[in-house]
């Protein structure tokens, strides 16, 4: 295992929350913090200036002294670092436009005023707060000096610089390259990467953004968030631990449990084939699979299903084969001779086809009972 020890930043509470159609019950939110914070996050994100419903929800989680830091988001503007730092929070992160467009269109400017602007704030947050993390927005879309010269400016007045990918826009190679630039500075900053999922990148980016030296990333659990979502938690942190040998301190087996209650909260079941959260990703069905698995789970599992909070399951349709089928009636007490247990199998095989789905373990052994007629388990 890696040494490097990466700083896990979760804004489920708050960039995940601007999914579309999200509203988190103040309640929940108080729940969905402290399973966050159990889980090893070493920075839950909130916005307090958003409402203040959720200036009270950031105070209600603040007074729960968590092991988590929490950080409010600010814009530019000194009434946000004031309402923010007033909720007890124990970080201020302050977002500025980074690409032309962005300057232009928030700010009316270009980036030396733009640079101006946001080291004032700095300053000012500084009275507010201990401790003061910048956002460049756009930063994917940035001229890479303009970038420079704002990290060279930061560097030391800072805790962490984030880096956004607002629009998903880069790539694993272009993200190395980026990032790398900026811890190859003289003074760098400590950077933070937030990715987002337009092109259904994030992930491989935030993964990108660490191997190049990235001392922070940001992610949602199930990848919630604008448009098509920010990096997925449980698959940046899973891929950091088990392929990229970095450890970054969490509780894995809790990614399960989150999810699940992250999906109730929204409205929207856990996609089934969702890496590490679905139902699907320790589920078999297929015979070559699941006589490989039943002799060893490594053949078709990279990680033992308890590591995220998951459970194996071997269900039956068209493609099962004999030996699951064995393996179930044999934990049911049954043993059959080859050429019934094929006739069972071509049976659950015609039922799946003709009924367009998996069947129970209580279809297979009713099947399985009229065919050789030594048991009573129904129709299923």
């Amino acid at each position: 295992m890696v040494e490097k020890r990466v700083l896990v930043v979760d804004t489920t509470l708050r960039d995940g929350e601007q999914m579309p159609g999200v509203c988190f019950p103040p309640e929940r939110k108080l729940e969905l913090a402290q399973r966050i914070s159990e889980f090893g996050a070493g920075i839950i994100e909130v916005m307090p200036v958003v409402s203040p419903a959720e200036a009270e929800t950031a105070k209600r989680i603040a007074a729960m002294r968590l092991l988590s830091e929490l950080r409010a988001v600010c814009r530019l503007r000194k009434e946000d670092v004031e309402e923010s730092a007033a909720c007890g929070v124990d970080r201020l992160l302050l977002v500025a436009p980074a690409s032309d467009l962005h300057l232009k269109v928030k700010f009316g400017a270009g980036r030396e005023e733009g640079l101006a602007r946001l080291l004032e704030c700095v300053d000012f947050a500084k009275s507010y707060c201990g401790k003061i993390d910048v956002a460049l927005e756009d930063a994917s879309r940035a001229d890479e000096g303009y970038l420079c010269e704002i990290s060279d400016a930061l560097s030391g007045k800072i805790g962490l610089l984030l880096f956004g990918d607002s629009l998903g826009v880069l790539t694993p190679f272009k993200t190395r390259s980026l990032i790398g630039k900026l811890k190859g500075r003289p003074k760098p900053c400590k950077i933070e990467f937030h990715g987002h999922n337009d092109f259904g990148l994030a992930t491989a980016n935030t993964l990108a953004a660490v191997a190049a030296g990235a001392d922070a990333f940001t992610a949602t659990f199930l990848g919630i968030g604008e448009r098509a979502g920010n990096a997925s938690m449980e698959e940046v942190a899973v891929a950091l631990k088990f392929i990229e040998g970095v450890d970054a301190g969490l509780r894995l087996e809790q990614i399960a449990a989150i999810c699940g209650l992250v999906a109730k909260s929204i409205g929207i079941p856990v996609p089934p084939n969702k890496p590490w959260a679905g139902r699907n990703i320790f589920t078999h069905e297929s015979g070559i699979h699941a006589d490989a698995v039943l002799k060893d789970p490594r053949t078709y599992e990279a990680l033992q299903p308890g590591t995220v909070g998951q459970k194996r399951r071997i269900v039956f349709g068209k493609t099962t084969g004999r030996r699951a089928l064995d393996s179930l009636l044999k934990e049911n007490g049954v043993r059959l001779a080859p050429e019934t247990l094929l006739s069972v199998k071509r049976a659950v095989q015609d039922f799946s086809v003709s009924n367009n789905r998996t069947l129970t373990e209580r279809e297979v052994l009713g099947i399985a009972g009229r065919i050789y007629g030594g048991m009573s388990y129904g129709s299923g």
